[in-house]
């Protein structure tokens, strides 16, 4: 769900307008959607205030520069990692931040956002109108993935999912085997004798061969239809939030 909040907010923001969040403990994925961030900590001070870059590389630089910092892991949320470095009390974060050339680009651009441009003409727009069109049409350039993970990721862990659901459930998977065996002999015998070196027995074994295939499919669906009923909330909530696709879903289940 919460993907899928930021992902509209993000499609808002792609057109140019202003959007203000605040976030509590976001995932790695969702943190790194947003553009810029301002952390304040107990007092309302602020220890940063800029953008985040890509993968969060410049807020991962800043913090790593500061006092008894330890560096971030590999595939660690830098968001959680920014907290752990902040629980130092050694270290005045707000004066770090205040000394540091991130506070100083950051009132630069306040001053000048204040000021209007000498330049710009009657009905132009001053500057920061200027560049929030071009940060508008640079952010609609950008595409957004309807789902978090490619369709090799999705149908890799919906495959590892329905093993384990299907390993889970000995009693379904026995009642299964037993059915498809005994269905094996019936349709076997039904081709037994059968004189294929005349055209009516030609017919007859295609008669039998297209009724073994319809009975078959229609077998195989209503064995599933009881997995599908426990499943179908989890698929509902999931599709929602497009986790998956729903064509890797019947595809893999099947």
């Amino acid at each position: 769900a919460a993907f899928a909040v930021v992902k509209a907010i993000k499609s808002v923001a792609a057109t140019g307008r202003t959007v203000v969040c605040t976030i509590h403990q976001p995932s790695k994925l969702l943190f790194n959607m947003f553009d810029s961030l301002l952390l304040l900590v107990k007092g309302g001070k602020v220890v940063y205030f800029g953008e985040l870059g890509e993968n969060s590389a410049t807020l991962v630089k800043f913090f790593e520069g500061a006092p008894k910092a330890t560096p971030m892991k590999p595939k660690m949320n830098p968001a959680t990692w920014m907290l752990d470095v902040l629980d130092d009390k050694d270290t005045d974060f707000a004066e770090y931040y205040n000394k540091s050339d991130l506070a100083k680009e950051a009132e630069e651009k306040l001053r000048s956002m204040k000021q209007p441009s000498a330049s710009a003409g009657e009905g132009s727009g001053s500057d920061v109108e200027l560049g929030l069109k071009k940060m508008a049409k640079a952010k609609l350039t950008k595409r957004v993935d309807r789902y978090a993970q490619p369709g090799g990721v999705q149908f890799n862990e919906l495959l590892k999912k329905f093993m384990l659901t299907y390993w889970r459930s000995p009693g379904y998977n026995y009642i299964r085997f037993m059915l498809m065996v005994a269905v094996a002999i019936i349709l076997g015998l039904a081709f037994l004798q059968v004189d294929t070196s005349t055209q009516t027995g030609m017919f007859e074994s295609f008669a039998v061969q297209f009724v073994s295939l319809v009975f078959l499919g229609i077998m195989s669906m209503n064995q599933v239809m009881g997995l599908i009923t426990t499943e179908r909330a989890v698929f509902y909530r999931e599709r929602a939030v497009n986790t998956y696709s729903s064509g890797l879903f019947g595809l893999v289940i099947g």
